[in-house]
C-alpha cells in the first residue's frame, strides 16, 4: 500500500519537474499539438462531411437545359470589419427558371447567379437537378470536383493522426524519464 503524500511534498516534485531543462518547451509542444490536433480533426471531418453531402447531390445530378424567365435582385448587406466604415450594400440577381426533367415534367426554379450577373431574360442555361428533388437545382457551372476538398480533408486528417501519435510519444517519454 502506498503512504499519502503530504501536498508540501507533490509541490516539491512539481517544482523539481519544473527545474528539468526542457520543461516548459514540453509543455509549449504538448499544448501546440492539441492545437495542431483540435484544428485538423474540426477541418478535415467537417470537410469530408461536406464534401460527402455535395458528392451525393452530383452522383444523382442531371443536366438540363433551363430558360430565364424573370430576372430580380435580392439586396444583401455585408457588414464593414473596420470602426467607422460602412457596410457594403449588394445586389445578388436572383434567376427564376423553367425547365424539363428527364421524364418530362416542366418545373420551375430559382438560382442565386450572384451579384454579376450576365443573364438576359429569355437566355437559356445549363442547370444541374436532383431527379429525386427536381426543386432542388444549381447553375451547372457552379458545379465542382470534390476530389480536391477530399485531398485537403485527408491531408488534415493525416495530419491529425500523426500529431495525436507524437503525443502518445511525448507521453510515454515523459513516463520513462522519471
Amino acid at each position: 500500500m502506498q503512504k499519502k503524500r503530504s501536498d508540501y511534498e507533490l509541490q516539491k516534485d512539481v517544482m523539481a519537474m519544473a527545474n528539468q531543462p526542457g520543461f516548459f518547451a514540453r509543455i509549449g509542444l504538448v499544448f501546440f499539438l492539441m492545437g495542431v490536433l483540435f484544428f485538423s480533426g474540426s477541418l478535415g471531418f467537417g470537410i469530408l462531411i461536406i464534401s460527402q453531402i455535395n458528392k451525393g447531390f452530383a452522383d444523382r445530378a442531371v443536366e438540363s437545359t433551363a430558360e430565364v424567365v424573370h430576372i430580380f435582385e435580392k439586396k444583401r448587406i455585408i457588414p464593414s470589419n473596420e470602426a467607422g466604415q460602412a457596410d457594403r450594400i449588394v445586389y445578388d440577381a436572383v434567376l427564376d427558371l423553367r425547365y424539363e426533367t428527364a421524364n418530362g415534367n416542366i418545373h420551375d426554379g430559382r438560382i442565386n447567379a450572384g451579384s454579376e450577373s450576365l443573364y438576359r431574360t429569355g437566355d437559356d442555361v445549363t442547370i444541374l437537378y436532383d431527379p429525386q428533388d427536381p426543386e432542388r437545382l444549381i447553375l451547372a457551372q457552379d458545379a465542382f470536383d470534390s476530389t480536391l476538398l477530399e485531398r485537403i480533408a485527408y491531408a488534415a486528417l493525416a495530419v491529425f493522426i500523426m500529431a495525436l501519435f507524437l503525443l502518445y510519444f511525448l507521453s510515454q517519454n515523459k513516463k520513462n524519464v522519471k
